[in-house]
């Protein structure tokens, strides 16, 4: 059904209106006394001419605006999803599962329905009509997309789908989860024997790849069964041999999936490769999907920090309070007294507890102020504590060489203490951004430092997070970092800092930026090299034929900040030699996956690189087998059960080739109507223009040949 409506959009609409009318009359007007000159029917074709060219002219004044309005009508095609996986070619009796199929959808399908045609496996694809026998062949069945990926190539096309399948999926998400999201009703033709083979396996694993020790980690498991719906089983978290967790449940209806959420408590820093096991049946045809293996890298829940200072001041006010901000930080504190010493209630009292502590930061403090307990100090970093010695306003008369054995920057005499206006910058090596990269945050913008040591010896394998540039272009190192032994060491050689976190015009989201800066530094002094920073697998080392190869990686930077927004390429190479590569898309920050598809049985080898434009952030490698059994003849038999319940949820129904002589009659196809309108505005219409034109040419041109004023 069409409505057809005018407006007008002209405020002078009247006047408009008016306007016309009088120049129309004023053209017939201006020709009626011409009859001596031309004739009646000239005098009338040029009365028209003007009258329309001026009644033009006035339309377009009036802007009209023409809507149409027209009901539309979609979901009035029948979907139909044919399964192109192997078991469809599993005989029954006389004939196999796909021909009892196609026979029966071409004897009862219905004749005033007009159909599309896709086909599915692992995927789904469109086909022109039913498909050949030979093109059966797929080794995997995810019912989930021949849910949704025809609904999704159809533009609101389909009011219903009838799927010819044995129902035997076994790859994809939950499909009665998504049946729940469609709006369409699903029918179905199940073909097939429904001896099944038993099996319990766990299909999914959701766990956050970064973790801190005594922590607690969420962490989701997924399973589904054959065979076992509603039986009790348990379910258990492993660190080798160990039992870290244990969970009772109820195993899933056939071909439904169940997920158990647990919390992980662990300890511990490092790499820690657990499996999640749930135990096999003595009748169970696969007990190897009953075990899958997963990695989580704990870093330390509290980091330690113990601030010494040689006075209150500000510079130790704003340390405390940027450092404090990080709940992943603990700060103690410790000043010198009038002497100039820390009294030893202060300080840890043994070497064990000095190894305790993640970093010690001496604030413009003199090395003397430790005492006898600097030989602990020192012994401690050797062994993996880190240290950060910060310059301040007593820098003029504390000897900074007392601390050249572990700081990467050496004093000697020509070393000044200079004021002036120093501007900080990120320095040039590729490792500074672990430190100094911080979204948003401009670093000359930040008020400049006014004092900075200069004359200092740079150790030639000091890193450079922050220097200043001289008025004859020179480099002056404010921050660098080196090592001591085992422990990373930095010195900050530039002051007063303060004044950038408490200046007025610093809003709440210019503190965050520098608090952000300080936690990087902590993170990078405190971190542990044999914790590595780009990690990537396959998503198991065993893969069934037919079953998509999934990789995940995480990446980390040197102070163990997930690291987004960059590329990592992986290689994958067959027995052969023959090489493919695939490219990971990054989902979170330092998040990274990617499928590779359903490879050919053999054993693959695979290397991969992340990087940041030229700048490599890591590599790894590993392999992965592709077993010649098929994940689809794992467990072909047919599931009535679960293409029941996909019916059930979307108000369609399940049919054997026993009642499918009953579908035509059943079908109803869920048809939306709604209201499609389009507008049409004369206003600046170039054809309305051009007859415009045309009208007084040709009134001009009549006028000139009959040879009037």
């Amino acid at each position: 059904m069409n409505n057809f409506s005018l407006s007008f959009q002209s405020g002078y609409l009247f006047l408009y209106i008016i306007i016309g009318l009088a120049a129309i009359g004023i053209s017939w007007w201006s020709y009626k006394d011409l009859v001596p000159q031309i004739s009646r029917l000239k005098r009338l074709v040029l009365i028209s001419l003007r009258s329309l060219g001026i009644l033009l002219i006035a339309i377009l004044l009036i802007e009209p605006l023409t809507t149409l309005y027209t009901e539309e009508i979609s979901g009035n095609k029948l979907g139909v999803v044919v399964d192109m996986s192997s078991s469809m070619l599993n005989p029954e009796k006389d004939r196999r599962r796909y021909e009892i199929a196609e026979s029966l959808y071409a004897s009862y399908q219905p004749g005033n329905v007009s159909q599309r045609y896709f086909g599915f496996a692992d995927s789904v694809y469109l086909l022109n009509g039913l498909p050949d026998s030979i093109s059966i062949n797929g080794q995997a069945t995810n019912i989930s997309q021949a849910l949704l990926e025809p609904i999704a190539l159809s533009d609101k096309e389909l009011g219903a789908l009838l799927i010819l399948t044995d129902g035997a999926g076994n790859l994809g998400l939950d499909p009665l989860k998504t049946a729940a999201s469609i709006d369409i009703p699903v029918y179905s033709l199940v073909v097939g024997s429904a001896l099944s083979q038993k099996d319990i396996y766990i299909s999914k694993i959701d766990c956050s790849p970064v973790g801190y020790t005594n922590t607690e980690i969420p962490l989701e498991v997924e399973i589904a069964s054959f065979g076992y719906s509603g039986e009790p089983a348990v379910l258990e978290i492993r660190d080798e041999n160990r039992v870290l967790l244990s969970r009772r449940i109820a195993l899933p209806a056939d071909g439904a999936y169940a997920t158990i959420e647990f919390k992980l408590n662990l300890a511990g820093e490092g790499i820690k490769n657990l499996r999640t096991v749930i135990g096999a049946r003595e009748d169970e045809a696969n007990a190897d999907n009953n075990i899958r293996a997963f990695t989580i890298k704990l870093l330390k829940d509290k980091i330690k920090v113990l601030l010494l200072s040689s006075t209150l001041n500000w510079e130790l006010t704003y340390l405390k309070k940027a450092l404090g901000q990080d709940s992943y930080l603990q700060v103690d504190l410790a000043i010198s007294n009038s002497r100039g010493g820390i009294a030893a209630a202060d300080l840890p009292p043994s070497l064990e507890n000095w190894k305790d502590i993640d970093l010690i930061i001496a604030l413009d403090l003199s090395a003397r102020a430790l005492g006898p307990q600097l030989a602990n100090v020192k012994a401690a970093i050797e062994s993996g504590t880190g240290f950060l010695y910060f310059a301040g306003a007593k820098s003029r008369i504390i000897r900074l060489g007392d601390w050249d054995e572990l700081l990467p920057v050496k004093s000697n005499s020509l070393v000044s203490v200079e004021d002036g206006e120093f501007f900080p910058l990120p320095g040039r090596q590729a490792i500074v951004r672990a430190v100094t990269d911080i979204e948003g945050l401009r670093w000359d913008d930040l008020k400049p430092l006014s004092f900075m040591i200069r004359g200092l010896e740079l150790d030639p394998a000091a890193v450079v997070f922050l220097d200043v540039i001289g008025a004859r272009g020179e480099h002056w190192a404010i921050l660098a970092g080196g090592r001591f032994n085992r422990g990373k060491t930095a010195a900050i050689t530039g002051y007063p800092w303060w004044p950038r976190y408490f200046q007025p015009a610093s809003g709440n989201t210019e503190i965050k930026k520098i608090e952000k800066f300080w936690s990087n530094l902590v993170r990078w002094l405190v971190a542990r090299d044999d914790l590595e920073k780009f990690n990537l697998a396959s998503s198991k080392p065993v893969y069934k034929l037919g079953e998509p190869v999934g990789f995940a990686a995480t990446l980390f930077d040197d102070s163990y900040n997930l690291v987004g927004g960059a590329k990592i390429d992986v290689v994958i190479t067959d027995s052969t030699g023959a090489q493919r590569e695939l490219q990971l898309t990054g989902h979170k920050a330092g998040e990274y996956s990617g499928i590779f598809g359903s490879p050919a049985a053999g054993k693959y080898d695979f290397t991969a690189r992340a990087f940041i434009q030229s700048d490599t952030l890591g590599t790894a490698r590993g392999s992965f087998i592709v077993e010649s059994f098929s994940l689809e003849m794992e467990n072909p038999s047919a599931n009535y059960a679960l293409m029941e319940q996909i019916a059930t949820i979307t108000g369609g129904m399940c049919f054997t080739s026993e009642n499918f002589s009953e579908f035509s009659q059943n079908l109803k196809l869920n048809l939306k109507r709604s209201d499609v309108f389009s507008e049409y505005r004369l206003t600046g219409n170039k054809y309305l223009l051009i007859i415009i034109i045309l009208l007084f040419t040709l009134e001009w041109g009549i006028r000139k040949f009959s040879q009037l004023a």
